[in-house]
């Protein structure tokens, strides 16, 4: 099965330069995320398949608080 996140907007400080550092700028993501869920089929568990909120917040996370 293949996830997508599209169109994911986060602001976040990124570049080479201090004014890129400086300054937030737009970054848009799109994701293609080929999973197995194999597991959560069998065992109808959430806790067995992607979790949409968990994988966005770490996309934010990780843009936000990383040059």
């Amino acid at each position: 099965m293949v996830v997508y996140i599209k169109d994911l907007v986060v602001m976040g400080r990124h570049g080479v330069h201090d004014w890129e550092k400086k300054n937030p700028q737009r970054f848009q993501f799109n994701l293609e995320l080929e999973v197995d869920l194999t597991s959560a089929a069998i065992s109808d568990k959430l806790a067995d398949t992607v979790d949409y909120a968990e994988l966005r917040r770490i996309i934010v996370e990780t843009a936000q608080n990383n040059s």
